[in-house]
């Protein structure tokens, strides 16, 4: 008789636990994952270089996470903690992480505030472990020939001025650089920063764009998805189809807030357009290019062109 018994009290306890069980269950997991990521894909089975790459990037997603957390608490806002999505696979070891809502906001003001405070909070700091990064990772005037040698970082444009301000811009010839994790992790926030940035759908700029249009924000959803395709077959990565017919399954549908009537007033105006500048300086039109690299002859012979080559970004496995 006790087995019938134990699973009502199993069901009790669970609907006893605290609400931040669940949430710090997920976080530790994601820890986890994330380490495990950056212990086989970028640490060459080192912890400690795993570490690099974990950290750095579950602090990133983390004060992202506590942007919009603690200004839906700000605007006394009902909400669930952060939910983190673990997936211990490459290349990240994350899904990154939810927030569910559960009432609506009161205004377009609270809308952009709390659209816009995650992505800011998680694009400093991962400025600041970019910047950490490639004071960590090193130059070679030839390309990496080992496991990790066929796979490159399409780098934003705000990457390729700070690699160039601390690396140098390759004219000596040293323009393969060997990213440290942390600076990979760095790559991460501004990859993951321009993604949410998209003024579209459900993401945090298409909360920001909603603020700002209303309902003319759908419009412009459209437009920017129609560039986005057009990024996509201009540089042959196909990744970008299957992300914009998520988020045209999703749906551009959305609660409007509960006074929409409300002006954002010209401070918040001049944010949200620096937000939406953004994106030209941060997206990757091809994130990730699995190819393989020059032979260090022909590298060699691209060196000593008189034309100026860019610098590539590797994965410089730490030993």
């Amino acid at each position: 008789m006790r087995g019938p018994r134990l699973f009502p009290r199993l069901r009790q306890k669970w609907r006893e636990k605290p609400e931040w069980a669940v949430p710090l269950a997920l976080f530790l997991t994601t820890c986890v994952s994330t380490t495990f990521v950056g212990y086989i894909m970028y640490g060459d089975l080192s912890f400690t270089q795993a570490f690099w790459f974990s950290v750095p990037l579950m602090t990133i997603l983390t004060l992202h996470e506590l942007g919009h957390f603690l200004q839906l608490r700000r605007l006394r806002v009902k909400s669930t903690f952060p939910y983190f999505i673990p997936l211990p696979l490459p290349p990240l070891g994350t899904m990154g992480a939810v927030i569910r809502i559960r009432e609506r906001l009161p205004d377009r003001r609270a809308l952009f505030d709390m659209g816009l405070s995650g992505p800011v909070a998680g694009l400093v700091a991962a400025l600041g472990f970019l910047v950490l990064g490639l004071f960590l990772s090193t130059t070679s005037t030839v390309p990496p020939q080992d496991k990790a040698s066929a796979v490159t970082f399409g780098a934003p444009l705000v990457m390729r001025w700070l690699a160039s301000a601390i690396l140098g811009d390759g004219s000596d010839g040293a323009r393969f650089v060997l990213l440290h994790p942390c600076a990979i992790a760095g790559w991460t926030g501004l990859f993951v920063t321009s993604l949410n940035l998209m003024p579209v759908a459900q993401l945090d700029g298409g909360h920001v764009i909603y603020a700002l249009l209303r309902k003319r924000s759908t419009v412009f959803s459209y437009v920017v998805l129609a560039i986005v395709c057009v990024v996509a077959a201009v540089y042959r990565f196909w990744g970008w189809f299957l992300f914009v017919a998520l988020l045209v399954y999703f749906g551009f549908k959305r609660q409007p807030t509960r006074d929409d009537s409300r002006p954002l007033g010209a401070f918040r105006v001049v944010c949200g357009i620096l937000a939406l500048a953004y994106l030209p300086i941060g997206f990757s039109p091809r994130p990730v290019i699995v190819a393989a690299p020059p032979t260090p002859e022909a590298a060699r012979v691209a060196s000593a062109s008189s034309e100026p080559q860019p610098l590539v970004f590797h994965i410089g496995l730490q030993r």
